[in-house]
Parts: C-alpha cells; structure tokens; sequence
C-alpha cells in the first residue's frame, strides 16, 4: 500500500512539474531575459495570476448563490472586475508586459477597493469588505515583483491611509457590530500591510542588491567582452599583416627560386660546355704530344750517336745544344702527356711489392748528364736500405723524378739530397741549395701552369705541371 502511494505522489509530482513547465514555456515565449532572479519573479506573477483567477471565478459562484439577489449588483461589479483584470494580465504576461500587467492589478484592485466601500456606505449591500486585505497583500506582491523598495514603501502607505480612510467614512453607520466590524477589518489590515511590506521590503533589499551585483556582472563581462573583441580585432589585423608580409616573402622566394632554377641550369650548361672543352684539349694535347714524341726521340737518338763520332769541338757543341733542347723539349711534352691523362682520369694505381734501391739504381743515372753540366751533386738515402715497399712502382719513380727535375732545374750551384724513409708510409724528402720558395708562393706551387715570380725561373725551360703532377699522383694514393 505504502509503494503504491509512493509510486502515486512520484507521478503525481511528475505530472505537476510537466504541466508547470508546459504553462511556464507557453507564458515566456515573448520573454528573454536569462537573469536568474527575474525569471523567479515572472514565474511568481504568472502562477499568481492563474491561481488568483480561478478563485476569483469560484468567489463570485458562490456569492451569487449566497446573497440575496439586492447584493448581487455590488458583488458582479467588484469580483467580474477583478476576473476581467487577471484575465487582461495574463494577456499582456503572454505578451512579455510584466510591469503594465502589475500595474493594471494594482489600479483595478485600488478602484474596486473604493468602489466597494462606496457600495456599501450609500447601498447598504456587502461586497466583500472582509477580502479587501487579501487584494491587498496580491496588489503589494505585485508590486514587489517588478518595484523598487521606495515604490513598495508609497504603495503600503496608500493602503493604510486609504483603509484608515474608509473606516472614518464609513463610521456613521447605524449598527454598532458595523462599526465593530470595520474598526477589527481596518486594524487587520493595517498589521497585515504592515507585516507584507516589512517581509518585501527585506526580500526586495536582497533582490535589489542581487540584482546591482548582476548587472555589475553584466557591466563587467561586456566591458571584458569589449576588450576581449579589441584584442582579437588586434590580433586579427596583426595576423592579417603577417599574412601579408609572409605571402610577399613567398613571391619574393618563389622568384629567387625561379631565378636560382635559371642560373643553376645556365651554369650546368656552362659547366658541360666546359668539361666538353677541357676534354676536347685534352685530346688535342695527348694527340700533339704523341705525334711529337716521335720525331724527338729520333733528333735525340742521332744527336746522341753523332756525338760519339770523331767531330770538331765546334760540331760537338752544336750537336750537344740539339740533344739538351730536344731533351727538355720531351720533358714538356711527357708532362702534357701525364697532366692531360691525369685530368681525364685515365691513370690508375697498381700496387706491387718492389725493392726501392732498385728502383733508384734506374732513375739516377737519367739525372748524370744534367747533373755534371751544372755541377752539382745528387745523393741519395733510403732507410731502412734494401726495403721492399708495395706501392705502386711507377707512380713512385714518377714522383721521384719530378722532384729531382724540379731541384736540378732550378739549383744553379752545390747539390741536391734525396732521403727515402720507409716506415708504415713511404715519406720522400728532396732538399737543395737552389733558389728557395717565398713562403707566400709556397701553397701555389702544386696548381698547374703555375710558375714563382723570379728572372732566373722564367729562363728556365717548362710549363709549371711538375709539381702539379705530383700532388694529383700522391692524392690518387691517399697521401699528402
């Protein structure tokens, strides 16, 4: 029994607050204010408007079949007055007028409220003297609803004085328990005003200083709001500016990209047109070195062979000065050959083991002409003697009788000094009492075609790629 009542009061609850929040959604269609405490005050006026109405109908049912039909004037007039102005307050609450709709009550209530006294003073017909207290306390509600507290304060001092006011008119009635009836009807009133006014007078002071502080809050927000969209419109612009300045920066990179794009294609094509032009002189160098190989080794075979035979001293010389020339001529000639073989990556390293003195005891005796001409003298020192190296054996004598050329070129007096060190590299040393090397010019010296800037180097015969030669040779070996 206990659930089922349970279960009854949980539906019937359900029902109700379906039905106040379908009666709430219906009345605040018009309505948009999302303040908390002024939507509470609009929920209070509607559902005192609806339950005020109903009542009102049933009062004046039950006075039309309580009074005698002399009464019924004053009683139709009053209570469908009253009925006529909820109902018309209902209409403008539909419509979103809460404060006209307050102030239709509280001016019907006051009308009816003399009208009723004036009934009764010059009819002699009771028209509800006794509920005038109750439309009281309505009209002063409504007013709290949507007044300040010095409105409720003028609003309460009306009704006094107007009760107050009606008693003493109405005082010369005939019957004493009339006069009784008024005097405890005014005195009721007046303490049942008094005590509404004070208790809306403090929920009206709360509801006041709740209201400042939300539109303070609302004041604050906006202007924060306010700010907030400033900053973003800033920053908006801002972002804008940046945008512009980065799209320009694009184009400006996209058109040092297209100009890069053009001059790398330009130098690719520069840089073939160029390898085909190195490698077309390479080819006519080593073609011209060989065909002129040919006819020197003959001029400095025969210029050898007439020298062995029985000449004046004068033909001698002669001859001698052929066989230098053409000699010095073949040296150029074999460093075009190598320097062009070189650069077209036509050498390549083969490594063998070897004896190293060997190897000196077939190079040095080529240097014993040049050497006794000048006369100079050429040592040399391997250490450790007898070693056998593995390296490639060619490249090495090549090396070595650049270097020997080189300082017999360019020594005029004392000798020159070969020392060889074998160790986990091979380090060759050659040293001379020859002109030396500015050591401005020292790191010049390995490019090709490069000669120092001395009168007795320019009188000497060569192309400057002896050493040039060299340090291609050793790079190629992973030395230094």
């Amino acid at each position: 029994m206990v659930k089922i009542i349970i279960l009854f009061l949980r539906e019937l609850k359900s029902g109700v607050e379906m039905i106040h929040n379908n009666i709430l959604k219906y009345f605040l269609t018009a309505y948009t204010d999302s303040t908390f405490i002024i939507r509470q005050k609009v929920s209070l006026l509607i559902w005192t408007h609806i339950i005020l109405l109903p009542v009102m109908i049933l009062y004046l049912f039950i006075n039309i079949f309580r009074n005698p039909p002399r009464e019924l004037a004053g009683i139709l007039i009053i209570d469908s007055a009253f009925i006529i102005s909820l109902s018309i307050g209902l209409v403008l609450i539909k419509k979103g007028k809460f404060e006209i709709a307050s102030a239709i009550d509280i001016i019907i209530v006051t009308i009816l409220t003399i009208g009723g006294f004036l009934v009764k003073r010059f009819i002699q017909v009771e028209t509800g003297y006794n509920s005038f207290a109750v439309l009281s306390y309505g009209c002063m509600v409504f007013t709290a609803l949507f007044s300040s507290r010095r409105i409720q304060s003028i609003v309460s001092l009306i009704f006094i004085v107007l009760t107050v006011s009606l008693y003493f008119y109405s005082i010369n009635a005939s019957d004493p328990a009339v006069h009784f009836n008024l005097l405890s009807s005014t005195l009721n009133n007046v303490i049942a005003i008094i005590i509404v006014f004070s208790l809306l007078y403090n929920n009206t002071a709360i509801t006041d200083s709740a209201l400042e502080l939300a539109q303070k809050e609302l004041e604050i927000n906006t202007e924060l709001n306010r700010s907030l969209e400033q900053k973003v419109n800033k920053r908006t612009l801002k972002l804008a500016e940046e945008r512009e300045i980065l799209n320009s920066r694009n184009m400006e990179l996209e058109e040092v990209k297209s100009a890069l794009i053009r001059k790398n294609s330009e130098l690719e094509a520069a840089r073939r047109n160029a390898e085909e032009a190195n490698m077309a002189k390479s080819r006519f160098l080593a073609t011209l070195s060989h065909e002129l190989r040919t006819p020197l080794n003959g001029i400095i075979g025969i210029s050898g062979l007439m020298m062995e035979k029985e000449f004046p001293a004068e033909d001698i010389h002669t001859l001698q000065m052929i066989k230098h020339s053409g000699e010095n001529l073949f040296f150029i000639i074999q460093d075009l050959l190598d320097f062009t073989t070189i650069e077209n990556n036509q050498i390549s390293i083969k490594n063998s083991f070897f004896n190293i003195d060997e190897l000196l005891e077939h190079i040095i005796p080529g240097f014993k002409d040049q050497i006794e001409n000048k006369n100079l003298t050429l040592t040399t020192k391997v250490t450790p003697e007898k070693s056998i190296i593995f390296s490639d054996k060619t490249r090495i004598a090549q090396i070595i009788v650049n270097l020997i050329s080189n300082s017999v070129k360019y020594t005029r007096t004392g000798g020159i000094e070969l020392n060889i060190s074998i160790d986990n590299d091979i380090i060759i040393r050659v040293s001379d009492t020859g002109i030396g090397i500015d050591k401005k010019e020292i790191d010049s010296i390995f490019e090709a075609f490069t000669r120092i800037d001395s009168e007795y180097v320019k009188s000497q015969t060569g192309l400057g790629l002896g050493l040039s030669i060299v340090s291609q040779i050793i790079n190629m070996m992973n030395g230094s």
